[in-house]
Parts: C-alpha cells; structure tokens; sequence
C-alpha cells in the first residue's frame, strides 16, 4: 500500500539530490573517499530531504479516503527512507576507495553514522510530527523549514560570537574546525551531541505515534501505542539528560567555559590575558611583556594603536585548546572580536605576534568580518594570511624573501595571481600559501607604504587602488625576489620544508593524522610493536613523513632494539623522492647508532658525508658537534651520546653535564653543550656563564661561536641583565649573518631595551 506514496516527488527529488550529491563528490579531492568529508556533506541534506519525504507521506496518506496507513507505519517508513537516502554516497565512498588507496571505511562509516544517520531520524520525525499536527492547508513544510533555518542560524550565530571554532547542530551534524587540523575522529563530544540528536529524533517519531492520528492530522490518546508512549518518555528524559551535561560532555560549550578554565587574569594596558593556571610567576611576567612588546611592534607597523583591548587566550598546551574550542596544531584569531588564542608559554610566543597582527587588521576590515570579502563572508585569505606574515615578518632560517626566492628556483611556489582565490589558496600547503603571500604584501607595504595596502585591504581590490593589474604588481615583486642571491642550502632547506602537498592532495589525510596520533601514544606507553604497525602504515599512506619513521626507530634504539632501529632509519634513508634534508636526518639517525653500537669510524663517515652537504646552519652546528663529541675519551663520548641522543631524561642530563663541565673545564664542547641545556631548563643565569666560558676557549667553527653568543645574549636578558644582554644583541644584529640572524637578534634587542623601560 505505501508503495505508491513512495514515488511522491518529494522522496523522488530528495533520493536525487543525495544521489547527485554522492556522485560529485567522488570528483573533489578529500570529499571523494568515505571519510570525514564525505559523512560532512551528506549530513547536511539528511534531515532536509527526511523530512521532507516524510510529510510527503503523510500528506499523501491524509488524502486516502480508504485504508490509510498507520502512523506507527509512517514513522517507520520515514525513518528507513531516510537512512536509505544515505546508501549511495556510502557505495560511491566505496567505489572510489576500491579504485584507489583505501584509507579508514570503518571511520567515515562511522562519521555517516553518527551525523547522517541520526539527522535522518531527527528529520523523520520532526517532518512526521509536523504533518501529523498540522493541516496541510496550514503548511507544515514552511514550519519544518523554519526550525531547520533556525538550526542553521543558530550554529553561525554561535560560530561568530563564541570563540569555539567547531559546531554542533541537531539536523546537521558537526563541523570540527579547522581544515589545518588534519586528525578529526569519533570522540566523546561528538558521540554525547548525536545521541542527543537521536533521543530528540525518537521523541518526535514517538510522539507522532503515541499522541497524533497521523492519516487524520490530529491529536490522538497517547494510550493506543504504550510502547510508543514509553520511548517518548525515556527519550525526553535522555535528551534532558544530554542537553543538560552538554558542558561537561564538550558539545555545549562557550566563552564562559573557557574562561573558567583559564583562570588566570591579567589586565595590562593594551590586553586582558586568559592563561591557564599552571603558568608560573616568572613565566607570566615574561609572557606579558610579550604581549606589550609585540602591541608596541604593530604600533610601528600599523601606524595606529587600537581603541579597545584585545582578549588573548593562552592555553596550556595544544590538546586543552583542542578540547576547549577545537583548534589543536593551529592557533587562531578572531578580528571581529578582538581576541586570539594560542598555545603553551613560551617567549618570545613562536605565534603570538601573528595572531595579533590579524586583530590589528582588523581595525582597519570592513563588514561582519572585519576582513577582506566578498558577500562578506568569501574571505580573501591571501590578504588575510599575507598581511599577518609581512607585519609578524619571522626569520627562521631564512627570511620570508629568501623562502620565496627559493621556492621559485624549485618551482613550489604558487601563482601569486591564482592565490588571491580560494581555489589557488586552498590549492598548496598552508606553509606555501601563506609565505608567498607574505613575500608579495611586504613588498608591496615597502614600496608603497602601510596606508596604501590597508586602504586595498578594506576595499578587497589591490588593482583599484594601486592602479595597475593584479599582473603588473605581481611581475614586479617576482623580479625582485628573482635578483636575491641564492644559496645551495637555502634550496635544500626549501625543498625539505615546502615540498608537502595541500591536504586536498594528501592520500588519506585524515587517516594518516589519526595513525599517527595513535602511534606516539603506543609509544608513550611503551607498546612498540603496537605503534610501529601504526607508524609504518601511516608512512605507507605518506611517503613523505619520514619523521615518524625516525621517531619510532629513536623509540627503538632507546630500548636496545639496534636491529629494529636500523632498519627503520634505514627505510626512511632509502625512500623514493625524499628530500635531500629528509635523506640527511636518516643518516644521521644511523650515525647515532653506529656510535651507539661502537662503530665510530662508521659514524665519523656518515656524519662527514651530512656535513659536507651544508644543509642548512643548524645542521651543520649538529655534525660538528656529533664529530667533536665522537673524539672524545670512551666515558665522555658516551655521556654526550646518550645527551646528545635524547636518550636520558632532563634531569640526569644536567648532572651529566654538570659533573663533565667541572671535571673538565678546557673542553669547549662539554661547557657548550651545558650551556645549552641549561638554557633549555631556564638556569639562565648558569647558561650564560657556560656560554662565555664556551666562547673564552674559543669554539671550532663560526657556526657554533654565533650560536654561544646569542645563548649568552639570551640567557643573560632571561636572567634580567638586560644592559649587558642588549649590548650583545645589538652587536649581533650588524656583524651577524645570515640575514635572517641579525632580523632575529634585533629582535631580542627590542626586546631587551623594551623590558628596561
């Protein structure tokens, strides 16, 4: 009998849509294999297309004048058409994973599950309940419309004016932040929220069968269906149940939520500090000056100064920001709101200052926004990104021009003119994206000042305002990066950094995360063999993560396992394509167990070989040291192996260290070595001790003296000798090299004056 209500337009359409839907996606990079993104987007028709069917049906069996169906019928029918409707993007998910790498089914079944399905049933039932209590002169579609708009205009009303970045919603499943953030899986938070989406599901088909005559639309005693009866009342109490534990469960969370957590409140001149409460005193204090330090940069920057303070929000590590508004590897900023949120204590703050170059932008964005876009929501995110690199302008390494010259000469940089769309933003990785989009914005802050390009900012047109083609602009910076000098190791340093494709071409990105993830935490709890099945399979989906093979052979080694540990570096050495600096870091991990295994002249070849390659100034200082450490005495190069390998903790490092620096104190690479640990554990005073004494007895190469004094410049500022630290620092910012050196040392030469003032 209900056959025939089946081939309502309606279902027809909705059964359509989800099957046009499942096949396009098959053809998007990400979206294709029955993961994450997949389950994201077919949730989002689920409970529409439900519950649109269902009042279909329920309209249909009001018009039978003979023999109507039941309502227990309906919602029955309802729901299994619902979740029929999930069926061809599982079997398209499927067929692309069968026609390529298979990653995680398991897992986006899951993910479908949880969000699809549930939505499915929350839209039988909201359409059921509707139809059912409502005449259809009355238009129960317009009713189920506006609750589902209301839904939606309630998860982006709380994704703008909450600094939670990820989003639950009953009819349409969850969203879990950012893009960047590539280990997305099924955790407690997401199942709570669904559960509670199906208890709301079950009451509303319940109550349509216990409390309406679906086939006459109207109210019915709730005593014909006592089981019916009863689910709506357990489903009621468990949907209160879910909805009122929201909070604690992760799915209900807010403002007030995270600043409960963050307890620690600090108001300065130009900022109102959230920090968690494991912060120290001395930690705090340096993280303010920080804060007032960088304001005082962005002054300069900017031109002008901000008319309220911004709201910074420092949690204690990745995982507790993960957990409190859902961005873990990445930090964010929100202009609009004048606030930004980071991670870990650390100064200088490695993020800090770009996150508050974006509230700095903002005050001078337009729209709901504050940003750069069209409509005002299509953010231009090379402006967005690009300002913020070009006023934070980091020196690791190399400069932000020398890393755009470089990935020119690989040919890895993105079209400039592409970028500015979100097809060719979204297109490379984010490390690509946003350093050439620095590159050209500081060049054209720097040859036509601040004002001009903050007016474009606003306006969201460089070609209007600068009065010449978005071509002509980009010509010209790329003659200028084109004419910097070029070193061999600033292209290996490029390639090894920017050679990692965008997640929309990564295998299985979001398998590979969670492989990972789950495998270092085998490791931390001493299961080996369990993390290397992990590790090892995560490698085979990215070839290029050579460093989790590296960690898991260090895990190896550590433990005794020689044999294990050399194969694995080995298999990281020997991988196709690799970098020649992801070559260099498994070679260098055989070294260390050549040393280990009493190999020496094994070790002293292969360090030799790294060396000789002049990989970056970093790496080089390592051989050096590895070289120096392998000539000394039996026991002492022992010691400084296990050091040097990581393989002893903290602690015993520094008695180590300690009883070798006093027992000899002419061995320049013992008190340069414990100079740096004690840096690291924050004896600044002790570091710059070592550091001079390190520098007094004259270090073997230039590479380790420059790296002594900015130890001893360093060490002396943390220690509040601030005088002799700047001294240092400034004499480091005209003598130094490369240029990326002197940016970093006037750096912490401002930084040294400001604290003085």
């Amino acid at each position: 009998m209900l056959k025939h209500g089946l081939l309502r337009p309606a279902i027809i359409g909705g059964l359509l849509l989800h099957l046009a839907v499942a096949v396009g996606l098959s053809f998007i990079p990400l979206f294709d294999v029955l993961g994450f993104e997949r389950a994201f987007v077919t949730s989002l028709l689920a409970a529409p297309t439900t519950a649109m069917g269902a009042i279909s049906l329920c309209l249909w069996a009001q018009k039978r004048e003979q023999d109507p169906p039941s309502t227990k019928a309906l919602a029955w029918v309802s729901t299994i058409l619902g979740l029929a409707m999930l069926i061809p993007t599982v079997v398209a998910g499927f067929l692309v994973e069968r026609s390529s790498t298979p990653c995680s089914p398991a897992e986006g079944l899951g993910f479908l599950a949880l969000s699809g399905g549930t939505a499915a049933i929350f839209g039988a039932g909201l359409g059921l309940s509707a139809a059912a209590t409502i005449k259809a002169h009355r238009s129960p579609r317009l009713l189920v419309w506006l609750i589902l708009l209301a839904a939606l205009g309630s998860a982006l009303w709380r994704l703008y004016s909450q600094p939670q970045i990820f989003a639950f919603s009953i009819p349409f499943g969850y969203w879990p932040g950012s893009l960047y953030d590539e280990e997305v899986r099924v955790g407690r938070a997401l199942v709570a929220e669904r559960g509670l989406a199906l208890a709301i599901g079950l009451a509303l088909l319940s109550f349509a069968v216990s409390f309406t005559d679906a086939a006459a639309a109207r109210l019915a005693s709730p005593l014909r269906h006592k089981g019916a009866l009863l689910l709506f009342l357990l489903s009621c109490a468990s949907a209160v149940g879910l909805w009122r534990a929201g909070e604690s469960l992760g799915f209900d969370q807010d403002r007030a939520t995270i600043e409960r957590a963050l307890a620690r409140h600090v108001e300065t001149p130009h900022f109102q500090l959230f920090v968690d409460p494991s912060i120290s005193e001395e930690k705090l204090t340096r993280l303010v000056e920080d804060h007032e330090l960088r304001y005082a940069q962005h002054v300069r920057f900017f031109g002008r100064g901000l008319s309220e303070r911004v709201k910074s929000y420092v949690y204690r590590d990745s995982a507790q920001k993960k957990r409190l508004m859902g961005a873990g590897g990445t930090q964010v900023s929100r202009p609009w709101a004048g606030e930004f949120h980071i991670d870990g204590f650390d100064t200088p703050h490695p993020i800090m200052k770009h996150e508050l170059a974006h509230v700095f932008a903002g005050s001078f964005g337009e729209g709901i926004l504050k940003s750069p876009a069209k409509l005002g929501v299509m953010v231009n995110l090379t402006l967005i990104e690009g300002l913020a690199v070009a006023a934070d302008w980091p020196a690791k390494g190399l400069t932000i021009h020398e890393w755009a010259r470089a990935m020119r000469a690989l040919k890895l940089a993105p079209d400039i003119r592409t970028s500015l769309y979100p097809a060719g933003f979204w297109a490379v990785s984010s490390s690509r994206a946003y350093t050439i989009a620095g590159s050209f914005i500081r060049h054209l802050i720097d040859t036509r000042g601040v004002p001009k390009f903050m007016e474009a900012y606003a306006k969201n047109d460089l070609e209007a305002v600068y009065g010449t083609s978005l071509d002509a602009l980009a010509t010209e910076w790329e003659a200028t990066i084109d004419a910097l000098p070029l070193a061999k190791e600033s292209l290996d340093m490029a390639e090894h950094r920017f050679r990692s494709p965008s997640i929309f071409q990564r295998v299985c990105a979001h398998t590979t995360a969670n492989l990972v993830s789950q495998g270092y935490s085998r490791l931390s709890a001493g299961d080996l063999d369990g993390a290397a099945a992990l590790l090892e399979r995560a490698h085979n989906y990215d070839p290029s993560r050579v460093d989790v093979l590296l960690t898991l052979a260090k895990a190896f080694a550590a433990k005794g396992r020689l044999e294990d540990a050399e194969r694995i570096a080995a298999k990281a050495r020997d991988v196709p394509g690799m970098t020649a600096r992801g070559r260099a870091m498994a070679i260098e991990l055989l070294a260390d167990l050549d040393w280990k295994a009493r190999r020496p002249d094994e070790a002293r070849a292969k360090l030799h070989g790294i060396l000789d390659l002049h990989l970056a100034e970093e790496s080089d200082r390592l051989m050096q040291v590895k070289l120096r450490a392998l000539d000394e005495p039996p026991e002492v190069s022992a010691a400084l192996r296990s050091y040097l390998a990581q393989e002893i903790p903290t602690e015993r490092a520094v008695a180590v260290l300690s009883e070798l620096s006093h027992s000899r104190r002419d061995d320049v690479v013992v008190r340069y070595l414990y100079a740096k640990l004690l840096e690291n554990v924050g004896a600044s005073l002790a570091a710059a001790t070592e550091a001079r004494a390190a520098i007094d007895l004259g270090l073997p190469t230039p590479e380790l003296s420059k790296e002594a004094r900015l130890i001893e410049a360093r060490s002396l500022l943390l220690a509040g000798k601030r005088a002799e630290a700047g001294a240092l620092f400034q004499a480091l910012t005209s003598t130094a090299s490369p240029a990326a050196l002197r940016i970093e040392a006037a750096d912490w030469a401002e930084r040294a004056r400001a604290g003085g003032e």
